[in-house]
């Protein structure tokens, strides 16, 4: 990925994790849960300083979030050749059987674990954005 798509991604899960704007439109405060990440004495930070892409701290209540989201699922494993992969599946409910929707589902052997789940959170936001949930 490239810096700027790294930037657009941070910045997605920034407002998806519900980050308020800071004192300029491209800062984001600091949440209180994330306050011991903090960079510096200023309690904002910029997307290309978000370290999402990055830092298994940063991500996981990402991942957390999106798990504790009413019929979501995150489901990881390794193919037969050992490569990683994530699928993150949403149900519609419904009064007799539920649509299962196979929202995201990332499978590249050029990726890091760290990377798969980066990519899944991203297309996965993109999703969540355009429903009506």
């Amino acid at each position: 990925m490239t810096d700027k798509e790294i930037q657009k991604g941070n910045k997605l899960i920034a407002e998806f994790m519900g980050w308020e704007k800071g004192a300029t439109e491209e800062m984001y405060d600091f949440p209180e849960n994330f306050s011991s990440f903090l960079v510096d004495e200023y309690h904002e930070i910029l997307p290309k300083s978000m370290k999402f892409h990055s830092s298994w701290n940063w991500l996981m209540p990402v991942v957390d979030k999106i798990e504790d989201l009413p019929y979501t699922n995150v489901y990881t494993g390794k193919t037969y050749l050992g490569e990683f992969h994530i699928e993150i599946t949403h149900e519609t409910p419904g009064y007799k059987h539920n649509q299962v929707n196979k929202v995201v589902f990332v499978k590249d052997k050029n990726l890091s674990k760290l990377q798969s789940y980066y990519k899944a959170v991203i297309e996965f936001i993109k999703w969540y954005n355009t429903q009506k949930i």
